[in-house]
Formats: structure tokens, C-alpha cells, sequence
């Protein structure tokens, strides 16, 4: 097993297949990390505006899904971008997402809190990547 990561994670998206996924990944490759998972953005919202990382030195690498229902990813970010809560230098935020919509790609890269775009499925050769940009 590798551990190349010592960080936390943090996934946003209501597709619990999904979340189980890049659970897995993850942790195959990061043994030692933590990860929460979310269904309900909200409840993610709430966990990020109130966790405390333990560990300081490596960034919590937050994956948001873009399309979800009542509350999207925009949703999420803009609730990040107002809120006093919110520590932007604690986290690496990757917009994680099926989306072929190019506004979506391009609204990622434009957007001050986004550290990425990722297509689903998460890969190991992604995680791999986000890491190294850690």
C-alpha cells in the first residue's frame, strides 16, 4: 500500500456510488487519510465551515460534485466565497463532475476558490495528479 498523501479529503456529491468510489481510491493510495463523505451538500457545507484540521502542513483536498439537486456545486462554492467560516488556504477544491458542458470547465478554471477540474470517474491517475499539485 502506498501513503503518499498525508492529508485529509473531504467529498461532496449525492451519488453515494460515487462517494464509496473515490473512498476506495483514495485510500488505497492514501491508507492514513481521513475521508468524509457527503450525499447532502449541505451537511458538507456545514462540516467544512467547522473542521479544524488536525494537521496543518497538507491542504484537506475537498472533491464537489457540480450537479446536484436543490444544491449544486456553484451552490457550495458561493457559500464558501461569502462566508467568514471559510478557510480558503485549508483546502485544494476540485470540481469532481460528468459534465461535458464546456461553462462548467471553464467556470472551474475561473473560478478563485478552484483548484481543478476532474471528469468522473475519479482514477487512481487522477488522485495521483491532484496530489502532486499539492
Amino acid at each position: 500500500m502506498e501513503d503518499i498523501y498525508q492529508g485529509s479529503f473531504v467529498i461532496i456529491d449525492d451519488d453515494p456510488i460515487n462517494n464509496l468510489i473515490c473512498s476506495k481510491f483514495i485510500k488505497k493510495i492514501c491508507p492514513r487519510s481521513m475521508i468524509k463523505t457527503f450525499t447532502l451538500p449541505l451537511d458538507g457545507v456545514k462540516f467544512v465551515l467547522s473542521y479544524d484540521s488536525v494537521d496543518n502542513t497538507a491542504k484537506t483536498i475537498l472533491l464537489l460534485d457540480i450537479n446536484m439537486p436543490a444544491t449544486s456545486g456553484w451552490d457550495v462554492l458561493d457559500t464558501f466565497t461569502y462566508s467568514n467560516d471559510f478557510r480558503k488556504t485549508d483546502y485544494a477544491i476540485y470540481m469532481l463532475s460528468s459534465s461535458i458542458a464546456t461553462e462548467d470547465r471553464n467556470r472551474a478554471k475561473t473560478h478563485p476558490l478552484v483548484s481543478g477540474f476532474i471528469e468522473k470517474p475519479l482514477t487512481i491517475a487522477s488522485i495521483h495528479k491532484l496530489i502532486a499539485e499539492q
